[in-house]
């Protein structure tokens, strides 16, 4: 899996509006309506991407000639990654899940609900895309019920809103142990903006309902 450049700032396209997110700052921003025209139509077809910071820098002193922008902008142009279709969202009720799974869940979650609290999110990020199973193995229905399953019955107890990115990050560490890997993704929407964080295999939304993703654009697959 090839980790995505963290010290870049990374773009997406939400209709014709591009959106970055500068990881090393933690933060999300975009350009005044003339420059971010002329990104735009620099960059072509590309819906996903990265520029460095020295670019961007460039382009915030004014430089919004069309030409000129090009001749800057150096795009580093990523895959889309395929567009959630639907979810793994198991009945955690009526699935029969280890205590101890349990309890790895737990501690992982508030684990790492302290991890985004005292560490930069460039660093968690960059552990997490180095932290590769040992031994690949693919998943069965009953892995993906049981670790949802516990991840849905968790949740309930530490509260879903303002925890999408720990969760996520304890998804993907607790997965990766058991030999699989997921992606972890960050989208972005706007009007109004809004920033989340879930996990997923191919189309398939495994630790949050697809309703909750759809309309968010990917700015960050790891």
């Amino acid at each position: 899996m090839v980790v995505p450049p963290l010290s870049s700032v990374h773009f997406c396209l939400v209709g014709t509006r591009a959106v970055f997110l500068d990881i090393r700052a933690n933060r999300y921003f975009a350009l005044p309506e003339k420059l971010n025209t002329s990104f735009v139509s620099a960059i072509g077809d590309c819906v996903m991407g990265t520029v460095t910071p020295d670019e961007l820098a460039a382009l915030k002193t004014g430089m919004d000639d069309l030409l000129a922008l090009k001749g800057i902008v150096s795009v580093q142009e990523f895959q889309p990654f395929p567009a959630a279709t639907s979810d793994h969202a198991p009945d955690s009720n009526s699935v029969p899940i280890p205590a101890l799974l349990l309890l790895q869940v737990a501690i992982a979650c508030f684990s790492a609900k302290l991890l985004v609290r005292l560490c930069p999110l460039h660093w968690l990020l960059a552990y997490i895309g180095h932290n590769h199973p040992h031994k690949l193995q693919p998943p069965s229905t009953q892995m993906l019920d049981h670790l949802a399953g516990a991840f849905q019955r968790v949740q309930v107890l530490m509260g879903k809103d303002g925890n999408c990115l720990p969760h996520t990050l304890a998804f993907v560490w607790l997965s990766r142990r058991l030999g699989y890997t997921p992606r972890l993704i960050i989208g972005v929407r706007i009007n109004p903006f809004g920033a989340h964080c879930w996990c997923q295999d191919g189309p398939v939304v495994l630790n949050d309902h697809y309703e909750n993703v759809r309309t968010y654009q990917p700015i960050f697959v790891l």
